[in-house]
């Protein structure tokens, strides 16, 4: 987790970096209660992605555990290679449904409609009855998403919901590093 600086947002996030110091450091009481979390901010570039997978591989490294990473278009995308290839050959899905925990990223950027909330919905209760945690991250809270209500209330029951600051650390980020690169061409 040493590579996330919550001191960058300019903000008290200490409530947000006391939850997430748990979460990684206290990773098996989360797990065996099943609980994971669902990062979000309307703010595109606040972090929440480099977040979750910094939580990911600090747990993955921590407790030998095995971590996926898939965003939900591309969740979405690889349910519907199954129909392609036929029973009985591996697949990718089967991956997200049963790693140990599992990142979905960007929820909520997906095409609305009910097949994706059928397959989002089969993924997230597979998940939730297997008692294996998920972080989910999202530019939504959980009660905006438009997707089908057993969905927001699984999330509801097996995440913390976590707020992010409304910042653009990719902006200040972005800024700083061509502030510095101009300052090296030109000598400045």
């Amino acid at each position: 987790m040493g590579k996330f600086d919550f001191s960058v947002y300019g903000t008290d996030t200490g409530l947000t970096m006391r939850v997430v110091s748990s979460f990684w450091q206290e990773y098996p009481k989360w797990e065996s209660r099943n609980r994971g979390l669902y990062i979000w901010s309307k703010t595109k570039g606040s972090g929440k992605t480099f977040l979750a997978c910094c939580l990911a591989g600090s747990i993955q490294i921590k407790y030998r555990k095995t971590v996926k990473f898939v965003s939900a278009v591309e969740y979405l995308q690889a349910v519907k290679e199954t129909y392609d290839q036929g029973a009985g050959v591996p697949n990718r899905v089967f991956g997200y449904l049963n790693c140990d925990l599992l990142i979905l990223d960007d929820l909520g950027s997906e095409k609305a409609g009910a097949w994706a909330d059928q397959e989002l919905f089969r993924l997230i209760d597979h998940r939730m009855c297997e008692g294996k945690p998920i972080i989910v991250t999202s530019n939504l809270p959980i009660d905006s998403l438009k997707c089908d209500g057993r969905i927001s209330n699984r999330l509801i029951q097996i995440c913390i919901s976590i707020p992010m600051p409304e910042t653009s650390i990719r902006k200040i980020k972005a800024k700083a590093e061509n502030d510095k690169f101009l300052e090296e061409v030109l000598g400045a």
